[in-house]
């Protein structure tokens, strides 16, 4: 396809980290994964078979999963940058073994995916300049 849609580069360029991880464990069995991952097996095959659009949903849960279960910082899965402050904020919120600890993970790494989106969508917005000028210089210059 020559023109693919942004999200869909994004979450092609996400599932490739995704793989990565995967792959460098020792064994690198899709079910072992999935079981350690608390993940349905046939859900992570299909994603990181890659022959099908990724489901954004199922790609957070995961990320979700790699994070809470496995430390793995969620910005970089995201974004492919590393972000030392959101990594360790993440794993704080991981700190709870409970499904509340795994419910604050999963917002957090929703909230990042959905800036990642709002950034994406504006990115080509160029910044408007205002022929207002502020208050504090307006008032200056009538002195």
């Amino acid at each position: 396809m020559l023109f693919r849609r942004r999200e869909d580069r994004d979450l092609d360029a996400i599932t490739d980290r995704i793989r990565a991880i995967v792959s460098r464990q020792s064994g690198h069995n899709i079910p072992v994964a999935a079981d350690s991952l608390k993940l349905p097996a046939l859900d992570l095959a299909r994603l990181l078979g890659g022959r099908e659009a990724a489901d954004p949903a199922f790609v957070i849960d995961v990320i979700t999963a790699l994070a809470y279960e496995a430390g793995v910082d969620s910005h970089w899965v995201l974004t492919g940058e590393y972000d030392g402050a959101a990594h360790r904020q993440l794993l704080m919120l991981g700190e709870e073994q409970s499904a509340q600890g795994r419910a604050a993970v999963r917002e957090l790494v929703h909230q990042q995916y959905r800036r990642l989106r709002r950034d994406a969508l504006f990115s080509w917005w160029p910044l408007r300049k205002s022929g207002r000028q502020p208050k504090a210089q307006s008032t200056a210059k009538s002195a």
